[in-house]
């Protein structure tokens, strides 16, 4: 006996079974996971220059105040846990700079390959905390983590990366979820 209240929808089949055209698989966000890796790609690059940026302004900052103390007459110059201090928060922030651009480009060459999902989510979201922390290239690293949390949460591509994990190629998988 059928039950009348079912969901009209045919039940999905896993990822091994039936052919690639077989219209069991709905597309979801499949096709954007390339636009999210490489968009990471790039992400990576800018921080990897935020990276050189504040290592350079580790040095030379306190270096430039104290040249510019030497010049001027001896009332009160700043102390020097100042300058250490100093050192210490643009060491903080090329570090920080520099882990989160080798996750991103890390993440962002797996996922070119469906690989590596969760490693793009934690490069995402570690993206955006660290980019609230060092003030670099906030608007993208926070709409960059909205967009790639969307897509790396949709079933389909979940599904996807199961199926790059598995060992089948990237075109295959696209193949699979078209319509």
């Amino acid at each position: 006996m059928d039950n009348p209240y079912q969901s009209p929808e045919e039940p999905s089949t896993p990822f091994g079974s039936g052919s690639p055209m077989d219209g069991n698989r709905r597309r979801g966000l499949v096709n954007h996971v390339r636009a999210v890796a490489i968009l990471m790609l790039v992400q990576g690059g800018l921080e990897v220059f935020a990276t050189f940026v504040f290592a350079v302004f580790a040095v030379a900052i306190p270096t430039f105040i104290r040249s510019q103390e030497m010049q001027r007459p001896p009332p009160n110059p700043p102390p020097e846990q100042v300058f250490w201090l100093m050192t210490a928060i643009y060491g903080v922030m090329a570090t920080a700079a520099l882990v989160v651009a080798i996750l991103h480009i890390t993440a962002g060459v797996r996922n070119c390959r469906f690989r590596g999902r969760v490693l793009g989510i934690v490069a995402l979201a570690g993206g955006a905390a660290t980019s609230l922390l060092t003030c670099y290239c906030v608007p993208t690293a926070v709409a960059l983590a909205i967009y790639g949390l969307i897509v790396y949460l949709n079933r389909s591509v979940s599904e996807a990366f199961r199926m790059g994990e598995a060992g089948r190629p990237p075109n295959e998988i696209l193949t699979t979820f078209q319509l």
